[in-house]
């Protein structure tokens, strides 16, 4: 937590144009836009910092009862200061459809991936429930966001590596991640990734970042252009044979 941005927002006030984190000056005051908005902060007052129970109790509470109040964040609680971030990423629900019905409205997509877990007529008749649960494991991202953002760091720079991606697209019967380490774009970023700077926003990450091949965050939340928290804008599903 004392290493995330949270603990430390005036070091984000304080940081030069020039920082490759400099970005991250207008995205506080968009928080702070939409903290005002919710009557959280005064018209002129500024977010302080970022402790445990903005999270685990409720955004700039005062105090809480550990034994009534207490909670896990879910997406939405992320969504009150981070509202760009979690708009998009609900997005996912209405990007897909498919012409003859193979799949409901909005598959596949972090946004009702549990959703799509359980409904599954496999999941919920295998006797195995042990292994029915390694479903669940990774099927949560529609209720959190620190599957990507690990806490309590919540780092951007962390979420934009394979890596972060690798801890759900793998294996089996969805080999994302070995595909990717496997090509050329994956060699690259395997011998020469530890030279790129992670810190800068991916929109600039090739022209700034020294990037010099694609990773899954650089190709799957572009879009015409602009990145952002929708990521299937750009997925071709294909794991089963048909039309």
């Amino acid at each position: 937590m004392k290493k995330s941005v949270h603990a430390d927002i005036s070091a984000i006030r304080n940081l030069s144009d020039s920082d490759p984190k400099a970005y991250k000056k207008k995205k506080l005051l968009d928080v702070e836009k939409n903290l005002r908005s919710l009557g959280k902060l005064g018209p002129k007052e500024q977010l302080k910092e970022v402790m445990c129970m903005d999270c685990h109790v409720g955004v700039l509470a005062e105090k809480g009862d550990h034994r009534k109040d207490l909670r896990m964040p879910t997406a939405d609680v992320c969504g009150t200061c981070h509202l760009q971030e979690f708009a998009e990423r609900e997005s996912e629900r209405d990007t897909l459809t498919w012409p003859q019905d193979q799949w409901p409205k909005g598959r596949p997509s972090h946004a009702l991936d549990y959703k799509a877990n359980v409904e599954t007529a496999i999941w919920a008749g295998m006797e195995e429930r042990d292994i029915a649960e390694g479903c669940t494991e990774c099927h949560i991202n529609q209720n959190k966001c620190d599957t990507c953002h690990t806490r309590h760091q919540f780092s951007a720079a962390e979420s934009r590596k394979p890596q972060a991606c690798g801890i759900c697209h793998n294996g089996v019967d969805h080999n994302e991640f070995e595909n990717y380490m496997m090509s050329k774009h994956g060699t690259i970023y395997q011998l020469l990734g530890d030279e790129w700077d992670w810190e800068v926003p991916l929109k600039n990450a090739v022209a700034k970042g020294g990037m010099t091949a694609p990773t899954c965050a650089f190709c799957h939340m572009e879009n015409k252009g602009k990145f952002g928290h929708n990521l299937v804008r750009k997925v071709r599903w294909g794991f089963n044979p048909q039309k």
